[in-house]
């Protein structure tokens, strides 16, 4: 199996429209990580990073693992 990449995230307390311009005014990208029979997890992760790994041309068939600074979990997650 190959290698996942990791990112740094961390969690949000709020959800919805309000929260994630908040998030956004606080310069972080709000994100939401689902599946794998779990309740949503409202996480937000650093724009700089997030660029790099745009950038690179295979953002979208990536598989990441997650950090999530304030729960100490990680999350394999594939971006959409």
């Amino acid at each position: 199996m190959s290698e996942a990449n990791s990112l740094e995230a961390e969690p949000r307390e709020r959800v919805g429209k309000g929260a994630a311009r908040a998030t956004r005014r606080a310069g972080r990208v709000p994100s939401v990580i689902y599946g794998a029979k779990k309740g949503p997890t409202a996480i937000s992760i650093d724009p700089l990073v997030l660029r790099k790994h745009l950038e690179a041309g295979t953002f979208f068939s990536t598989v990441f693992e997650v950090k999530i600074n304030g729960d100490g979990a990680t999350e394999r997650v594939l971006p959409r």
